[in-house]
């Protein structure tokens, strides 16, 4: 019995010696489970996700990166962490057999504008623990915004659509119709959707002038930018009246239109200075202006939006020497008068009474801002058409 015993105490030693000799050679053994942390190599690809411009406070779509068990042992996995301004989000489980792969989605969040760097770094048992992913992105905010066409000129009861363009803090720009909030400045004469598939789309109910505007936040919870108002006429859909200076009787002819034949009918007449030379009329049709070149001025009348009749609205206005027919800006704010003799352009200021629809003088008045009077703004201008 004791024989025995010796022997199977010497071979049980003989045997733990030779798995330690083993486990010197080895460095590391493999565990029950295959785990290896010296022969396992996980790699991970790409090595940087570069994300781009991207509005502050909001998120980015998913960029992917791949993690690789290269073998041949199974690696358990620690942790998946995204650095800075960045999140992630994976399907690895806690480990990752030989020769299988999973998928890491990163996304940018940047919380300022400027350049954004982080790290996507995985822990794990693997030899060349941890793996690292390089992450980069650019954080911007709007600044300004645009709108085109810059003018316009629109008929009642047509549609014109409008664009906005942002520019961003890094010098992008972006379409932002769809985006922004859209206004009127006056509703009964155009009005601008704001319905989705429709936003910045003008339609033209009224005669006038009418300025729109877009707007939209900096960044989700930032400041409004609003971009430049587009300033443009509406006018009426068709030509209803026609004007004729008579300088042989020191009158203007109205004739009514027929807007589907083109034919002309009398409609009466109105007087004027000295050998009238011209009628202009402004884009909405609401005013008419006749040059007397006898006189050397011009005679401003309202027109009857019914009948089309003239009615004088004030006295005449003193122009240069000889004008010749003038001509109204197409935003209704300007009368031209090109004068032969005295080989100069005088250029006039419209602008209506306050509370009335009559046009009137205006001149500054640093006492009294709402006094009407006509302002002689240049003397001579060179000007072309």
């Amino acid at each position: 019995m004791r024989q025995s015993l010796r022997k199977v105490t010497h071979w049980t030693f003989r045997l733990l010696g030779i798995a330690w000799i083993s486990t010197a050679i080895l460095t590391l053994p493999a565990d029950a489970q295959g785990h290896d942390r010296k022969k396992a190599f996980v790699s991970v690809t790409p090595h940087d996700l570069k994300f781009g411009s991207l509005i502050v406070d909001t998120s980015s779509t998913a960029q992917r990166a791949k993690l690789r068990n290269a073998g041949p042992g199974t690696v358990k996995i620690s942790r998946i962490v995204a650095h800075g301004d960045f999140r992630q989000t994976n399907n690895c489980r806690s480990e990752l057999k030989a020769g299988n792969s999973c998928t890491i989605s990163v996304f940018f969040e940047p919380t300022a504008t400027g350049l954004r760097t982080g790290i996507l770094s995985i822990d794990d048992r693997a030899s060349n623990s941890p793996q690292k992913v390089k992450l980069t992105g650019t954080g911007i905010i709007l600044t300004s915004i645009a709108i085109s066409p810059a003018s316009f000129s629109l008929k009642v009861g047509k549609t014109l659509q409008l664009t906005a363009t942002g520019t961003f803090s890094d010098g992008s720009t972006r379409n932002l119709t769809s985006e922004a909030k859209w206004t009127s400045s006056n509703t009964s004469v155009a009005t601008v959707s704001n319905v989705l598939g429709r936003k910045g789309l003008v339609a033209g109910v009224g005669v006038g002038l009418v300025t729109f505007n877009a707007s939209r936040a900096s960044f989700p919870g930032g400041g409004l930018i609003t971009g430049t108002g587009v300033r443009g006429p509406v006018q009426p859909p068709v030509p209803r009246f026609a004007y004729v200076a008579n300088q042989g009787d020191n009158t203007v002819s109205l004739y009514t239109l027929d807007a589907t034949t083109g034919l002309l009918r009398d409609a009466g007449y109105a007087l004027t200075g000295s050998q009238p030379r011209g009628v202009a009329v402004d884009p909405f049709g609401r005013f008419a202006y006749v040059v007397n070149a006898s006189d050397n001025t011009v005679s401003p009348y309202t027109i009857d939006a019914t009948t089309g009749r003239l009615t004088q609205s004030e006295a005449a206005v003193s122009v240069g020497s000889s004008p010749n027919p003038a001509i109204v800006d197409p935003l209704g704010r300007f009368l031209y008068v090109p004068n032969t003799d005295s080989a100069n352009i005088s250029a006039l200021r419209l602008t209506n009474r306050p509370g009335s629809s009559l046009p009137c003088r205006v001149r500054p008045s640093r006492s009294v801002a709402t006094l009407c009077h006509w302002r002689r703004l240049q003397t001579a201008i060179f000007f072309t058409w």
